[in-house]
């Protein structure tokens, strides 16, 4: 019988909010409008200065799409010989 480790199917679920971020999301939505609402209609608001609504971007951006990672090169990183085409001098 195991007595540790990583077992199948234990723990939280993926994606699942814990009871905290749950009261935490929920009393920022029975209070009006949460601030990713503000910042959305602030940016769509064409009245708004456009430096302000470019701000709103960015700001919002973070909440809404993810960062890249880093890619790493695929060239081998000891060959250092550069290649010349067919017909190159």
């Amino acid at each position: 019988m195991d007595k540790g480790g990583r077992r199948a199917g234990a723990g939280r679920p993926k994606g699942a909010i814990s009871l905290s971020t749950r009261a935490i999301i929920e009393a920022a939505q029975s209070g009006g409008e949460t601030p990713i609402a503000y910042m959305l209609r602030v940016m769509r608001d064409e009245n708004v200065p456009d430096a302000r609504r470019d701000r709103m971007a960015r700001a919002a951006a973070a909440y809404l799409h993810s960062k890249l990672s880093a890619i790493e090169d695929e060239k081998d990183e000891g060959d250092e010989t550069a290649e010349v085409p067919d017909g190159g001098i």
